[in-house]
C-alpha cells in the first residue's frame, strides 16, 4: 500500500521534490532585495540581476551553470540541471549581485572608516527566501536551508563566488568562526551579462572613485582616527617581520671609514625575496585588517597577490651564467 501524500498548503506540490516549485515560473516572490541608500541600483548592477532572473528561462545561455555535470542527452544536448535547482541559482545570485561591492567584487558594504561588513549566509538566505525556521529560541529569525547551501556550493563548483573562513580568538583560547569572506568572479559576472572587460572594468573604476570620495570625507572629518588605524598597520608590519624567522635580517650599525660589505649573490636574492614576502604580507593586511586569516586561505591570496615560492623567486632571478675568457674551439 502506497504512503499518504505528503501534506503542503502550497500549489505545485506534484512538481520536483514536492517543494511548491513552478517549473513555468519564477517564484520572484521570494526576493526582497535591498536598495542601496540612492534608492535604484547601479546600471551594470540592474542588467547582472535581470541576466540572473533569465537564466531560468533559458538556461542554454549560461551552460557553465545549467550544465555543470558536463553529461549529455542521448541526441547529442548538454543534459541541464533540474528546474528547481536553476531557481535557486537565479535567486541566490540575485541575492548576491543586490549586495556586492564592484569596487572589491566582496560581498557586503563597505563602510566610511575603512572597514568592510561581509554579509553573512543567513542574510543572503533571507533576501533570496531559502530560509528555513530557527531552531535556537535565542535566535528567532530565520536561517539558511538546505537548499541554499546546496545552492551555494553549486555557484562555487561553478566559479561564480569564492569563499574564504575565517574565525577569532576568545579569551579562553577556543576559536569562533566568523562571516566568512565571498568574492564574486569578474570572469563569470562577464559571461552572465554578456559585457566586454573594457565596459566591466571602467564601471568598476566609477565605483572605487565614488568609494574614495566616501571614504576621503570622512577620514577629513575624523583625522584622529584615521592616524590611529595608519599606526596600527606600521605596528602590524614589525610584528609580522619579527614572525618571517629566517627571512627577518636584522640591519646593523654602520660604521665609519669602513669599505662596502661585498654581498653574495644567494645572499642578496634572499634579501631580496624577504622583502617581496613583506611586501605581499602588507597587501593582505591592508585587504584585510584585523582579520585572522587560516593558513590556507592566507597561502591563497599570497599567490592570488603575486607572491613566489623560493623556488620561483630563484628560477626568475638568479642570474643566468656567462662565459668568461677566451671561447674554446
Amino acid at each position: 500500500m502506497s504512503p499518504p501524500p505528503f501534506p503542503r498548503k502550497d500549489a505545485c506540490t506534484g512538481s520536483g521534490n514536492r517543494c511548491g516549485h513552478d517549473p513555468q515560473r519564477l517564484a520572484e516572490e521570494r526576493l526582497s532585495l535591498p536598495l542601496p541608500q540612492s534608492g535604484f541600483f547601479l546600471k551594470i548592477q540592474r542588467l547582472l540581476i535581470e541576466a540572473a532572473k533569465h537564466y531560468y528561462y533559458t538556461p542554454k545561455a549560461l551552460l557553465l551553470l545549467s550544465n555543470l555535470s558536463r553529461k549529455v542527452n542521448k541526441d547529442g544536448t548538454p543534459r541541464q540541471n533540474r528546474s528547481e535547482g536553476r531557481e535557486g541559482h537565479a535567486l541566490l545570485l540575485s541575492a548576491i549581485l543586490s549586495m556586492t561591492d564592484f569596487a572589491s567584487l566582496r560581498v557586503g558594504r563597505p563602510l566610511a572608516d575603512g572597514s568592510f561588513r561581509h554579509t553573512s549566509c543567513d542574510e543572503l538566505a533571507r533576501l533570496c527566501g531559502l530560509t528555513r525556521p530557527s531552531r535556537d529560541p535565542a535566535r528567532p529569525e530565520a536561517v539558511a536551508s538546505g537548499r541554499f547551501f546546496r545552492t551555494l556550493a553549486q555557484l562555487k563548483q561553478a566559479g561564480a563566488i569564492t569563499l574564504y573562513e575565517q574565525y577569532e580568538e576568545l579569551e579562553d583560547g577556543s576559536k569562533r568562526a566568523r562571516t566568512a569572506i565571498k568574492t564574486v568572479s569578474e570572469n563569470f559576472l562577464i559571461v552572465l551579462g554578456r559585457l566586454s572587460f573594457a565596459e566591466f572594468r571602467k564601471f568598476r573604476e566609477e565605483c572605487s572613485a565614488k568609494l574614495r570620495k566616501f571614504r576621503n570625507k570622512w577620514r577629513k572629518a575624523n583625522p584622529q582616527i584615521e592616524d590611529v588605524k595608519r599606526a596600527e598597520r606600521e605596528l602590524l608590519k614589525e610584528q609580522q617581520t619579527r614572525k618571517l624567522g629566517w627571512m627577518n635580517i636584522p640591519a646593523k650599525l654602520k660604521r665609519k671609514n669602513q669599505a662596502p660589505r661585498q654581498i653574495e649573490p644567494i645572499q642578496q636574492l634572499q634579501d631580496d625575496y624577504a622583502q617581496h614576502c613583506l611586501d605581499v604580507e602588507a597587501q593582505i593586511a591592508d585587504r584585510y585588517p584585523g582579520v585572522s586569516i587560516g593558513l590556507r586561505d592566507r597561502l591563497r591570496l599570497f599567490s592570488e597577490l603575486g607572491g613566489m615560492s623560493w623556488d620561483a623567486w630563484l628560477r626568475r632571478h638568479s642570474p643566468t651564467p656567462s662565459s668568461t675568457g677566451d671561447d674554446e674551439r
